[in-house]
């Protein structure tokens, strides 16, 4: 029964967030008391999935990612795309590739815009709202930054971020409850995508300006990334830095939980001076 026990753990512990299952270990071990973590995640998703539709109606920045939305949804109803031929395909491809041991290929997704973790609203609406309430410490936020609209999508994203942030409070109600995330760590740019946003320094600054908000943090990982895998393997270094966190600013521990961060700089003759602080 013991063994039965511990390969159930293993087979969930394996299908959960690594950051997650190794922060919150390292939370238990430090407090000495039980601790809980629900997993929210869907591969490839946007921050304006994440958000409920009346955050983003209320700031006029993010209305149009509204509008788009609302016209891409109805369209599909007025005219549903036909996807008999590529299931019929699916069907094919897989039962021959099951005839010959080997894995079926994905099956074709809906599409259907309200089924789409890319849009506005979908993720909130089917992973978000049926959890809230639930009672929570704080959150971490460890999204790709998957953006849409490219540079405009970048300009975007500070107003979006901290949208997020104050619309999950508010409909919490439990007042302004710690949310750290975790910066974007560095990957190569893609052949055909030399301006892939993975790269772009402005994503990086977007998210830093959440520290502006009251019980924010962010684990950098621009020095833990994999410059040649867009999952970066290396998930109990960001655990360790989202832990150290969360220990001093949610929990009083006296200890370093960052490096210097840039606060201003001044020319001085042949020199520039530059003056850090901390978060």
């Amino acid at each position: 029964m013991q063994g039965g026990q511990s390969y159930l753990l293993m087979s969930i512990v394996r299908e959960f967030s690594a950051v997650g299952y190794m922060f919150a270990r390292d939370m238990q071990t430090e407090l000495h008391v039980p601790f809980g973590i629900i997993t929210e995640s869907f591969g490839a998703s946007t921050a304006e999935a994440w958000t409920s539709r009346e955050a983003l109606a209320a700031d006029p920045q993010l209305q149009p990612l509204l509008d788009r939305f609302d016209t891409n949804v109805a369209a599909y109803k007025a005219h549903p795309p036909d996807q008999t031929a590529a299931l019929q395909a699916w069907e094919k491809a897989a039962a021959k590739a099951r005839a010959v041991g080997k894995t079926p290929p994905r099956r074709p997704g809906s599409l259907d815009p309200a089924q789409d973790q890319h849009n506005p609203t979908v993720m909130y609406n089917g992973m978000i709202a049926p959890i809230i309430p639930y009672a929570i410490k704080d959150v971490l936020w460890y999204q790709g930054e998957a953006i849409n609209g490219g540079s405009n999508g970048y300009k975007l994203y500070p107003w979006l971020q901290s949208t997020l942030i104050q619309d999950w409070r508010q409909r919490w109600g439990e007042g302004d409850f710690p949310f750290y995330i975790c910066q974007l760590a560095p990957l190569k740019p893609w052949p055909n995508r030399p301006d892939t946003w993975y790269n772009n320094p402005d994503v990086r600054e977007a998210q830093a300006t959440v520290l502006a908000l009251p019980n924010t943090g962010m684990a950098v990982t621009i020095d833990i990334g994999d410059p040649v895998n867009i999952h970066p393997k290396d998930k109990q270094d960001v655990a360790d830095r989202l832990t150290r966190i969360a220990l001093a600013k949610t929990y009083g521990r006296d200890l370093e939980y960052s490096g210097p961060v840039y606060a201003s700089m001044q020319v001085e003759g042949h020199a520039i001076c530059l003056r850090f602080a901390k978060w």
